[in-house]
């Protein structure tokens, strides 16, 4: 795991209009665990197969992005923002 993953960061997700909110996290892996959370409990309720689809389509990649890009960006002081889905998220050092 490279080195710039370890460092700490605040995650600020807006899933929908009445879903929204931040953490602070300690790495890049906590920060992404924090959105994949956040993200299926906004879906509790729908089909599986729609909360399939939002793990495989939306959350997951946007862990991933948050671990290599995210986490790059905030190790260099600089703020990262991304979108999937309809879900946007924003990491500050």
């Amino acid at each position: 795991m490279p080195s710039y993953t370890l460092r700490p960061m605040r995650i600020t997700w807006e899933i929908d209009p009445n879903v929204s909110g931040y953490a602070d996290a300690d790495n890049a892996q906590a920060a992404s665990e924090v959105l994949t959370h956040m993200i299926l409990d906004a879906y509790a309720d729908a089909a599986l197969l729609t909360r399939t689809h939002v793990m495989l389509n939306i959350a997951a990649p946007l862990a991933e992005r948050i671990n290599r890009q995210g986490a790059a960006a905030v190790a260099q002081g600089n703020e990262w923002t991304d979108e999937a889905g309809g879900v946007r998220v924003r990491l500050t050092p």
